[in-house]
This record gives C-alpha cells, sequence and structure tokens, in this order.
C-alpha cells in the first residue's frame, strides 16, 4: 500500500506513483523526476527530464508495468 508522503516547499520530494508494481518508490528533483519499481525479478528505474508531476510519471511507470508483464508471459511487448 503506497504511504503519502511530504514534499519539501518548492515540490521536490517522494511521490506516490500507483504503477502495479510489485514495490515502487518515485521523488523528484528540481530538474528530473525518478521512479524505481519492481516487477517480479525485474527492476527498473525510470526518469523524465521533460515532465516530472505525478501523473505523467505514473503513466509511464504502468506502460513499462505492463511490458514487463507481457514479455515476462512470453508475449510480444507492443511498441
Amino acid at each position: 500500500m503506497p504511504r503519502a508522503l511530504a514534499k519539501e516547499a518548492d515540490g521536490t520530494g517522494p511521490l506516490t506513483v500507483e504503477a502495479g508494481a510489485d514495490e515502487t518508490e518515485a521523488s523528484t528533483e528540481r530538474d528530473r523526476g525518478d521512479v524505481l519499481m519492481r516487477v517480479g525479478a525485474v527492476v527498473v528505474h525510470l526518469n523524465s527530464d521533460d515532465d516530472k508531476t505525478t501523473a505523467a510519471l505514473e503513466q509511464f511507470s504502468v506502460l513499462q508495468v505492463e511490458r514487463i508483464e507481457k514479455v515476462a508471459a512470453g508475449q510480444e511487448p507492443e511498441a
């Protein structure tokens, strides 16, 4: 279960991202957003310099979780 985390006054700090991964940690810095996830035995690190909003990081994270799960099930991931 994700927990609400405090952010700094400038909007940087930890984020709560619902991606469907087994474990997720996300945060923002002044110039980027980062998400670290575990999906089964796969660990993935995503970062975005363009859009570090929670919604954008969550959307990108969900897409990656779906791709990892498809490959793990022996299916061809979509582009």
